[in-house]
């Protein structure tokens, strides 16, 4: 007989970081472990990485780390020494053993540049490009950092007038289909092998199935 109970750890089995410890703010918004054992911590001012003995900060002005803005909403994985940061400022890809940096930035010199640049999650593909999900629309990138393809769902005309919140979880259904999880409930399809305005097609789900539009 299986017998199933909550497990629970002590408090002293756990030590606390704080300020005082050298984070850059006591609320952390994501965290991740590199391939190198390093700890990296996003918070809304700042990125930290983690020894195990010791915090080193990065913030928007910082030379080494010269990142697109402080205020850091995930951090993701791709693959050895490759680190995904995306910030209200836009996604960047961090080579963590050399510190160098690729950014992938939509390009705008309007007041909406910021509405454009706040991604939701990022997905690398298998050509090594990357989809971008953020609160105007949809955008995949070339592994340099060019945009292939951009489905724009608000404009600057948008500002004032309605909710601009279009981009979330981006789902891989194999290696050249994905699905797109829209505003709150909605849903897009993504093929990469296809080209213009119709490879982000609208979807109706139907029970456990979906049909594409």
């Amino acid at each position: 007989m299986l017998h199933l109970a909550n497990a629970q750890y002590e408090e002293k089995n756990f030590v606390r970081y704080t300020v005082k410890d050298g984070l850059s703010d006591n609320y952390i918004t994501c965290l991740q472990q590199d391939d190198r054992g390093y700890i990296w911590a996003g918070t809304d001012v700042g990125l930290n990485r983690f020894d195990g003995n010791s915090f080193k900060k990065f913030y928007q002005g910082t030379a080494a780390l010269p990142l697109l803005s402080g205020a850091i909403s995930n951090l993701k994985l791709f693959g050895r020494h490759h680190l995904g940061i995306l910030s209200k400022g836009g996604f960047q890809l961090l080579t963590t053993k050399d510190f160098s940096l690729l950014n992938y930035f939509i390009p705008d010199s309007t007041a909406f540049s910021t509405q454009l640049n706040i991604p939701w999650d990022a997905v690398q593909l298998s050509d090594q490009s990357f989809a971008l999900t953020t609160t105007s629309g949809f955008y995949v990138f070339n592994k340099p950092g060019e945009i292939i393809f951009r489905h724009d769902a608000y404009n600057l005309k948008d500002v004032g007038k309605k909710r601009i919140l279009y981009g979330r979880e981006i789902f891989s259904i194999n290696d050249k289909e994905y699905l797109v999880y829209t505003e709150e409930t909605g849903l897009a399809y993504y093929n990469k092998e296809k080209t213009g305005s119709g490879s982000l097609i609208k979807v109706k789900m139907n029970g456990n199935h979906f049909c594409i539009l």
